[in-house]
């Protein structure tokens, strides 16, 4: 379900330029699992979805907020501190 929101965030007391984004609920949902389970292996059998799938939902997700949210390291994924905050707000979106 796509859904445009105006998206004004505050990060270290920094207003980032507010946005319109039109988002899929779909890619908010494997952004939450992405950052609840820390890998994308355990989030894409979470959602019940291929591995694939869920990397290219991130980086569509990534490139439409033009931020990453997600740092890749050896021992997972975890989200930006822009990704903590942006999921934050997101999860609204999802309640």
């Amino acid at each position: 379900i796509p859904a445009s929101a105006r998206v004004v965030l505050i990060f270290d007391d920094r207003v980032i330029e507010p946005i319109t984004v039109q988002i899929d609920l779909r890619l908010l949902r494997q952004a939450q699992a992405l950052a609840e389970y820390g890998s994308f292996t355990r989030a894409a059998e979470a959602l019940n979805i291929a591995q694939p799938s869920l990397s290219r939902g991130i980086k569509e997700l990534e490139s439409r907020v033009g931020l990453p949210l997600f740092e890749r390291l050896r021992s997972g994924h975890k989200p930006t501190d822009f990704g903590r905050v942006f999921l934050e707000h997101a999860s609204g979106l999802l309640a």
